[in-house]
């Protein structure tokens, strides 16, 4: 059961990957971030480009 589940999780992660932006492809590169949550970070701050500075954007 557990193996049906990862393989299921693996090939809607590949999904995913498919239609992500330059941003949430960035946002996978943090240690614990796969395609799920960098899509929903990347949705809520809607564009890292807003925010002048890391310490902003963390804020």
């Amino acid at each position: 059961m557990a193996e049906l589940l990862e393989k299921k999780i693996k090939q809607l992660d590949r999904q995913i990957g498919r239609t992500q932006s330059a941003e949430e492809k960035l946002l996978e590169s943090i240690p614990g971030i796969g395609p799920l949550f960098s899509s929903v970070i990347a949705t809520e701050i809607d564009g890292i480009t807003r925010f002048n500075s890391a310490a902003k954007l963390a804020a």
